[in-house]
C-alpha cells in the first residue's frame, strides 16, 4: 500500500456514498460503519445518487443495482458514465455468477452479495477498492505522461518482435519516415533497410538477442523513406521480449541524416583542406594563444624536421624560433609570431631562421596572420614560411657575379697594361745581368728583378685566365680513377702535411682533366696553408647524396659526383665565409693573389657543378665540389672490361 493511500485512509476518513433503496439494508449497513472513520451518505434512487456525485466529492460508492429509477447492470453503467476514478462497491441481493462478472467487467471494484456479506468484509472491500481505484488512477496518470511523451517526442520509438516485425510505433515515425502509423504497424523492418546495411541490421538483431542485458547501438543505417529517399538512422535496441509487461524489443531511433551529411561535408572541406595544405611547397603550421603547434603540414614538417607527435601541442617559439642566426637567444617577446598574437596584427618578415630538430637552422621568410573564428575571435595564430636559403645563395652568387664581371673588365684592362710594363723591363733586366761581371751585388739586383717580372706576369696570366677563361675540354672521366692518379701530384703539394687518401668510387662524369686538376692543386694547396705541420688533409670522391650536409643543400643530390678536401686548420670564420669566392679578397699573409678560389668557383660551374664548403671557426674546413654524374656507359676494369651503365 502506497504512504498516500495509508495517509488518506487513517489520516482523513474515506467519503462513502451508500445508494440503497432498502431502508432495513441501508440501516445495517449504516450500523456497521458507524463505528469506521468512514463519512456515510445515503440516499434510495439513483438520480439522488448522481446528484450527490456531482456536488461532492466522493471516495467510494457502496451500489445497490435494483433501484427505483434503475435496474441491473444499466445502474452501474450509469454510475460510471458519471464518475472517474472512484471506486465502486457492488452491494446487492442479486446472487448471479454472470452478474458478478459483468460488473467487475464494467468497472466495480467489487460485487458483494447481501447476507452474505458481513461487517468485516464490507469495511475491508471498501478500503480495498478505495486503494485499488487510486492505484489504477495512477497507473492511467502514468500512462497518460507516457503516452505524452512517447507521442511527442522528436525520436521514434517502437516495439518489434524477435523477428522484426513492428506490434507498436510513436507517431514520430510519419516524420521520420513518411508512414502512417497503419502502415507502420504489422510491418517487417527489413523491408525498409537499404540493401546494403541488411546483413548489419540483422547482425545487430541477432546480438541484442543473445544479449538481452545490453543495449545495443547500431551503426547508422539507411532506412527507405514514402518518398523513395534513403535516411540513416541513429538506433538504440533493448531485449524485453522476456519482461511480461512489455514482451517486445524496443527500439529508439532517430534521423541522423543531416547531421550525417554535414559531418562527410566537414569531412570533405577537410580532406580538401589537408590535401591543400599538403600540396603546396610552403611550409604552414599553427599556434593557439598559448603559443602550442596546433598542426603543421607535410612541407613544414620536411624543412623542421619534426614529427607531429613530437611537436604538435609544445610551445613552438622554444623549438624552431629560439635563437638568432649567431645563436644569441631570441627573447619571446621581440618575436613577430607573438606579436601578432597579442594585436592580431599581420606580420610579414623577408628574412629570419628557424632551427631544424637536428641543431642546424635555415633562413626563412614568412607572413604571421591571426586566426579567427566564426564569432570574430582570435583563436591563434597561422604560419606559412619557406626556405630562402638558396634564393639568398642565387641573390649572392648573382650579385657576386655582378661585381666579379665589373671587375673583370677593369682587371683585364688593367693586367694587360701591366704585363706591357713587365715586358718592358725585363729585356733591360737581361742586360743588365749579362753586364755585371763578377759583381755580385749586381748580379743578384737584376735576379731579384727577373724574378719579380716573372711573378708579375704570372699573375697577369692568372687575371686574364679568370677574366677570359678557356672552355672545358669535356671527355668521360672515373672520378675514382682519376683522384688515384691525382694523389701523387697532390702529396708533393702538401710537403710536410700528410695526404689522408678516402673512398675514390668509380664515379663516371663529364669533365676537363686538366682543369679539375687546377682545381684541385689550388684546393689542395689552400688546405696546406691552412692546416698546422704534421696533420693531414683528406680527398675522396664519394656520391653527393651519401653526404648529409650535401643532400641538405643540393637540389638532386643523387644526381651528383662529390670530390672533397679537407684540413685540419682553423676553419674558417662565419664573416670571411661570405666573401672567399670573391676576386681579389684573401686572408694569407704571404701575399695570396686572391684569385685561387675564384678561379675554382668558375672552372666548376662551367662544367654544371657547384662548390659548397662545410666549415666553423675551429673545426676545419671541407671543400665539396659537386660534379653532375653522367648517365653514360663505360668500361670498368674491375669487372674485367665489361660495360656498364651508370
Amino acid at each position: 500500500m502506497s504512504a498516500l493511500l495509508k495517509s488518506h485512509s487513517f489520516l482523513s476518513p474515506l467519503r462513502v456514498l451508500l445508494i440503497e433503496d432498502s431502508p432495513i439494508d441501508a440501516h445495517l449497513i449504516r450500523s456497521i460503519l458507524r463505528s469506521t472513520s468512514f463519512q456515510l451518505t445515503t440516499v434510495d434512487r439513483l438520480s439522488e445518487g448522481l446528484a450527490v456525485l456531482r456536488s461532492s466529492a466522493i471516495d467510494v460508492v457502496l451500489l445497490d443495482l435494483n433501484l427505483p429509477d434503475s435496474s441491473g447492470s444499466e445502474t452501474l453503467q450509469r454510475i460510471l458514465e458519471q464518475t472517474s476514478g472512484i471506486a465502486i462497491v457492488v452491494l446487492t441481493g442479486n446472487d448471479d455468477e454472470h452478474t458478478a462478472l459483468d460488473a467487475v467487467a464494467l468497472g466495480a471494484q467489487d460485487y458483494l452479495i447481501k447476507g452474505s456479506a458481513n461487517g468485516e468484509t464490507i469495511v475491508r472491500s471498501i478500503r480495498y477498492a478505495y486503494e485499488r481505484s487510486r492505484a489504477d488512477e495512477d497507473r492511467r496518470r502514468s500512462e497518460e505522461r507516457f503516452r505524452a511523451l512517447v507521442e511527442n517526442s522528436s525520436d521514434g520509438i517502437a516495439l518489434i518482435d524477435a523477428e522484426g516485425n513492428v506490434h507498436y510505433s510513436s507517431p514520430a515515425v510519419s516524420r521520420i519516415l513518411g508512414y502512417s502509423l497503419d502502415e507502420i504497424i504489422g510491418r517487417n523492418v527489413f523491408t525498409l533497410v537499404h540493401p546494403d546495411d541488411a546483413m548489419e541490421a540483422r547482425r545487430r538483431l541477432a546480438l541484442t538477442l543473445t544479449d538481452p542485458a545490453s543495449l545495443v547501438d547500431t551503426p547508422d543505417l539507411r532506412y527507405r523513406h514514402t518518398d523513395g529517399t534513403w535516411r540513416y538512422l541513429e538506433i538504440l535496441r533493448r531485449n524485453r521480449l522476456d519482461d511480461p509487461a512489455v514482451g517486445a524489443i524496443v527500439i529508439n531511433f532517430r534521423d541522423v541524416t543531416d547531421r550525417r551529411n554535414a559531418l562527410e561535408t566537414a569531412d570533405r572541406l577537410r580532406q580538401r583542406y589537408e590535401l591543400i595544405l599538403n600540396s603546396i611547397g610552403e611550409g604552414v603550421h599553427g599556434f593557439n594563444m598559448h603559443g602550442n603547434m596546433t598542426f603543421q603540414n607535410a612541407a613544414s614538417a620536411a624543412m623542421l624536421g619534426w614529427d607531429p607527435e613530437d611537436i604538435i601541442g609544445n610551445p613552438a617559439h622554444q623549438m624552431i624560433h629560439h635563437s638568432r642566426a649567431d645563436g644569441s637567444p631570441y627573447d619571446q617577446e621581440e618575436c613577430p609570431i607573438h606579436a601578432t598574437m597579442r594585436d592580431g596584427i599581420v606580420r610579414q618578415v623577408s628574412d629570419d631562421v628557424f632551427w631544424r630538430k637536428d641543431g642546424t637552422y635555415f633562413r626563412v621568410e614568412y607572413v604571421a596572420a591571426p586566426k579567427i573564428d566564426s564569432r570574430g575571435e582570435m583563436r591563434g595564430v597561422v604560419v606559412a614560411f619557406r626556405d630562402i636559403t638558396k634564393q639568398l645563395e642565387m641573390q649572392r652568387q648573382v650579385d657576386q657575379a655582378i661585381r666579379v664581371s665589373s671587375l673583370g673588365r677593369v682587371a683585364a684592362s688593367v693586367a694587360h697594361e701591366f704585363n706591357n710594363v713587365l715586358l718592358s723591363i725585363q729585356p733591360f733586366a737581361e742586360i743588365l745581368q749579362r753586364q755585371t761581371g763578377g759583381d755580385v751585388n749586381l748580379q743578384k739586383a737584376s735576379r731579384h728583378i727577373l724574378n719579380g717580372v716573372k711573378r708579375g706576369r704570372a699573375v697577369s696570366q692568372q687575371i686574364l685566365r679568370f677574366t677570359s677563361p678557356a672552355l672545358p675540354g669535356f671527355e668521360v672521366v672515373n672520378l675514382g680513377e682519376w683522384l688515384r692518379d691525382f694523389s701523387e701530384e697532390a702529396q708533393l703539394t702538401l710537403r710536410d702535411r700528410t695526404l689522408d687518401f678516402g673512398p675514390a668510387e668509380p664515379l663516371i662524369v663529364s669533365a676537363d682533366p686538366q682543369q679539375l686538376s687546377q682545381v684541385m692543386l689550388n684546393l689542395v694547396t689552400n688546405a696546406r696553408d691552412a692546416s698546422p705541420a704534421g696533420s693531414a688533409v683528406t680527398i675522396s670522391a664519394v656520391r653527393a647524396d651519401t653526404v648529409p650536409y650535401l643532400r641538405e643543400r643540393l637540389e638532386t643530390p643523387d644526381q651528383f659526383a662529390a670530390i672533397l678536401v679537407r684540413d685540419q686548420g682553423a676553419g674558417i670564420d662565419a664573416a670571411v665565409l661570405d666573401r672567399i669566392f670573391e676576386p681579389l679578397f684573401t686572408t694569407k699573409r704571404n701575399g695570396g693573389t686572391g684569385l685561387g678560389l675564384a678561379v675554382v668557383q668558375q672552372i666548376v660551374a662551367e662544367h654544371g657543378g657547384e662548390v659548397i664548403v662545410e666549415s666553423a671557426a675551429g673545426a676545419g674546413a671541407t671543400f665539396y665540389i659537386a660534379i653532375p654524374l653522367e648517365q653514360a656507359p663505360f668500361t670498368c676494369p674491375e669487372k674485367g672490361g665489361e660495360t656498364i651503365t651508370v
